[in-house]
């Protein structure tokens, strides 16, 4: 792995626990973030498996879960590059700010990160509109 990180954070109009909800049921996890997810839970050392309609398949392995504060995973694409995912969730005057760093990216898989359609800037995007479009 290499040392390269992407960072992105958003601040959604929604609870903390409304937007923790988002980030480890795996329904809602597909109304934002991929197309398919399959978990049993999200707990330390669950596996789970996310797929794109665009051919993409990460596999991931849970490693922190401090509800509704933090959850962290380690995840390898279908060409065997693993890197960390780290959420950070802090109550915010407007919502909950929602912080996502990948850390141990090789240079090539930092570039698709931080542009396209495979990327956290997109994701946390949808999240934001998806959290937005949920009922008080």
């Amino acid at each position: 792995m290499s040392d390269r990180a992407v960072t992105r954070t958003i601040v959604v109009p929604a609870p903390q626990g409304e937007t923790w909800d988002a980030l480890v049921d795996p329904d809602r996890l597909e109304d934002w973030f991929a197309d398919t997810v399959e978990a049993d839970e999200l707990a330390p050392d669950a596996e789970v498996s996310f797929r794109w309609d665009d051919g993409e398949r990460r596999e991931a392995v849970i490693e922190e879960v401090d509800a509704p504060n933090r959850l962290t995973f380690r995840w390898r694409d279908v060409e065997g590059e693993e890197s960390h995912v780290a959420f950070r969730l802090d109550e915010h005057e407007a919502g909950t700010r929602v912080t996502v760093v990948e850390s141990g990216l090789t240079a090539r898989a930092a570039a698709r990160r931080a542009a396209g359609a495979q990327a956290w800037g997109p994701w946390m995007a949808t999240l934001g509109a998806t959290l937005a479009a949920v009922p008080a």
